[in-house]
């Protein structure tokens, strides 16, 4: 299994969403070259972002607390987990040591809304890790709009049962810059244009082990 963590210094609108099961390479594969072409009114879209590091996790929810101790040393502003656990995993000592890891206070973690086209209610999929009552360190990670569309966008915020749900930008922003995240909460539209930046090459990375920064 693959997934990302996100050590965001920077606010970047740029929801990623890995799953599990492929690859960090096949997932910024489905980017097509017209989503990094389409960047809006972002005319710094080609430049190489210094804020912002990706990491590849590891295998196991032991290496990735053990990357996350590692992350710390660095005093992030914000780490981003782009990936929503789900149910224990076979090692419980590794899964508590992974909870107190992720439930620092500059730890977004990740969730997901479920907008049935039917008439069921709207709900958010918890992270396993995720406290529902206390969800002030999550967001969802889901963009909408057709998968195949060159401009793609979000809601930076749901109300689901009368609750305003966040999306993981979002959270992220509220803990790296309370002034731009208190602008975004009031200004907001209900969908946000995704301007794209850059590819995995436009921002220093952590990639199987290899360190790139050209």
């Amino acid at each position: 299994s693959t997934f990302i963590i996100l050590i965001t210094f920077l606010l970047q609108n740029f929801p990623l969403n890995f799953e599990i099961s492929k690859t960090i390479k096949e997932k910024f594969s489905d980017l097509d070259v017209y989503d990094i072409i389409y960047s809006g009114e972002n005319v710094n879209s080609h430049s190489r972002d210094t804020n912002i590091v990706i990491v590849q996790a590891g295998d196991s929810r032991q290496e990735i607390a053990d990357e996350l101790s590692l992350i710390r040393k660095y005093h992030p502003a914000v780490i981003g987990i782009d990936l929503t656990f789900i149910g224990n995993s076979d090692d419980r000592q590794a899964d508590s040591l992974l909870q107190q890891k992720i439930t620092m206070p500059n730890v977004v973690i990740a969730n997901r809304f479920e907008d049935p086209s039917n008439d069921a209610p709207k709900e958010i999929i918890h992270n396993f890790f995720d406290t529902p009552s206390d969800s002030s360190n999550s967001g969802y990670i889901n963009f909408a709009g057709d998968d195949i569309s060159v401009v793609k966008y979000y809601p930076p915020f749901i109300t689901i049962n009368n609750k305003l749900e966040f999306a993981f930008t979002s959270r992220i922003t509220e803990k790296y810059d309370t002034t731009a995240f208190n602008t975004l909460k009031e200004n907001y539209q209900k969908l946000q244009v995704i301007n794209y930046r850059n590819n995995i090459e436009g921002f220093t990375s952590f990639i199987n082990g290899h360190f790139d920064t050209a």
